[in-house]
């Protein structure tokens, strides 16, 4: 097994740009297939609970969707590989099943893979994974996880009137940093004082990641009854619009 960062990880699926454009029944796009009732099956075998969301693929004569299932750093992406072949992978930070199906034949003939994936598990003492994310999810019925980075100073900015505003509000706040970040520069931050060290964890959750979660700083990922937002509010908030978000989305 490869060792690998876990935001690597994420750019062997798909690319950094992200559509959030959702779509309720692949079925009516792809439904004379003759392997669409086997994706059908396997998706709800593999607990698919949302709908699909579009999103750009790792070459150009294919389309991609993904979907999360109902456990949290577990997703499903449906992949077209030309018009006769399907790829559907359940996919999880560690481990991903990988099922081929081919219908250039006349009929529907499929293949399937394990593929694993090892990390620094040193550095991932230290980052907000998906166990974090399950630990936070548990701990409160609501909240919201912000993501900062240096190299977006209006999200430190942001940073210190949000958690002001979440306190006063009694919402959970858990707060993370973009991976790519040197150590040497996360410790100026923290000397100046203006960053607590707890603010300081990577961002390497699978499952928010996902979710969008590293496309843009900051970002905001509220969450209510155990369950995180389908996708991030990407973009800096003055005050009072923070303020409003938290009240919206949160409480």
């Amino acid at each position: 097994m490869k060792k690998i960062n876990l935001t690597l990880l994420m750019l062997l699926f798909s690319s950094s740009v992200w559509s959030y454009d959702t779509v309720g029944d692949l079925g009516k796009k792809y439904g004379e297939h003759k392997c669409w009732g086997r994706v059908s099956l396997m998706t709800a075998d593999w607990g698919s609970s949302d709908s699909w969301q579009k999103t750009p693929p790792s070459q150009p004569d294919q389309t991609s969707y993904k979907t999360p299932t109902g456990k949290i750093g577990s997703w499903i992406e449906f992949r077209t590989l030309g018009s006769q072949v399907f790829q559907l992978t359940r996919m999880t930070a560690r481990t991903s099943v990988i099922v081929t199906m081919d219908q250039s034949s006349g009929e529907c003939k499929s293949t399937s893979r394990v593929q694993n994936f090892k990390y620094n598990e040193n550095y991932l003492k230290s980052a907000y994974t998906d166990e974090s994310l399950e630990r936070t999810l548990k701990a409160a019925k609501k909240g919201v996880i912000y993501m900062w980075s240096p190299n977006m100073p209006l999200s430190i900015k942001n940073l210190e009137y949000l958690t002001k505003q979440a306190k006063k509000l009694n919402v959970n706040l858990v707060v993370t940093v973009d991976p790519a970040t040197p150590k040497g520069l996360i410790k100026k931050y923290i000397q100046s004082g203006r960053i607590k060290k707890e603010w300081t964890k990577p961002m390497e959750s699978f499952d928010l990641i996902n979710r969008g979660a590293l496309i843009h700083f900051p970002a905001f990922i509220p969450f209510k009854d155990g369950k995180p937002s389908r996708g991030p509010k990407l973009g800096y908030e003055d005050e009072v619009q923070t303020l409003e978000y938290l009240k919206k989305e949160v409480l």
